[in-house]
C-alpha cells in the first residue's frame, strides 16, 4: 500500500484503486441518477399528456326533421339537444362493417343533421404515448445497468475498505507503541539521573 492508492485483489489480477478512481464511480452516480430522475419526470408528464383530451375530431350533430314552420323548427338543435360523435364514422362508409349485425349504429338516421366539426384539442396523444413509453423504459433500463455496475464494484469497495481499516489498525497500534517507548525512555532517563544523584551524594558524603 502507497500514499492512499491502495493495492487490490480482483478476479485474480492486482489493480490500484484510489481516489480518482472512487471519485469517478461517485460521478457516474451522480450522472445516472440526475438522467434517471429527468427520464422520469419526463414520462410522467408525456404520460399524463397522452391521457389528456382526445386525438380525434368529433361531429356535432342534432335530430332536425323538415319543416316549414320557424317556430317548430327552432325547438330542435339547441344547446341542450346536440350531441357529439366521432367524425370518420360519418363520412367514411368504407370503414362500415361489413356485416349487417354491427351496421346499426354506424351511420346516423337521416333525420340527423350535422352542426360543425369540433377540432381535435391533443392530436399528438399517440406520440405522448410513444415519448412516456420509451424516458420510463429508459429510465428503468438505466437503473438497472448502474445496478448491475454497482455489483461489479463492490468487490473492490469491500476490498478497498479492509485494505484502509487494516491499514487504520496498524498506525494506530504503532502510535500507541511510539508513545509507549517514549515514556519508558522518558523513565529510564529520569531513573538514571536519580541513581546519579545518589552516587554523587553518597561519595560526597
Amino acid at each position: 500500500m502507497q500514499g492512499g492508492n491502495p493495492l487490490l485483489w480482483e478476479g485474480g489480477k492486482t489493480i490500484k484503486m484510489g481516489s480518482k478512481r472512487v471519485e469517478r464511480i461517485k460521478q457516474e452516480a451522480r450522472v445516472n441518477n440526475a438522467t434517471v430522475g429527468t427520464l422520469l419526470v419526463s414520462g410522467g408528464i408525456f404520460l399524463a399528456m397522452s391521457l389528456s383530451g382526445r386525438q380525434t375530431p368529433m361531429l356535432e350533430y342534432c335530430f332536425k326533421p323538415e319543416t316549414h314552420d320557424p317556430a317548430s323548427a327552432a325547438q330542435f338543435c339547441t344547446d341542450e339537444k346536440r350531441y357529439l360523435m366521432p367524425l370518420y364514422p360519418w363520412d367514411s362508409s368504407s370503414e362500415q362493417p361489413s356485416n349487417p349485425e354491427f351496421q346499426e349504429g354506424w351511420k346516423l338516421p337521416p333525420k340527423a343533421t350535422p352542426v360543425g366539426i369540433i377540432d381535435p384539442d391533443n392530436p399528438y396523444k399517440w406520440l405522448w404515448g410513444i415519448l412516456a413509453t420509451v424516458s420510463i423504459g429508459g429510465a428503468y433500463a438505466l437503473s438497472v445497468a448502474r445496478e448491475r455496475k454497482l455489483t461489479q464494484y463492490l468487490p473492490t469497495y469491500r476490498q478497498q475498505v479492509q485494505e484502509y481499516w487494516i491499514r487504520n489498525q496498524i498506525g494506530s497500534w504503532l502510535r500507541l507503541r511510539k508513545k509507549a517507548i517514549e515514556a519508558q525512555t522518558l523513565e529510564k532517563k529520569f531513573q538514571h539521573a536519580a541513581n546519579v544523584d545518589l552516587e554523587l551524594f553518597e561519595w560526597v558524603t
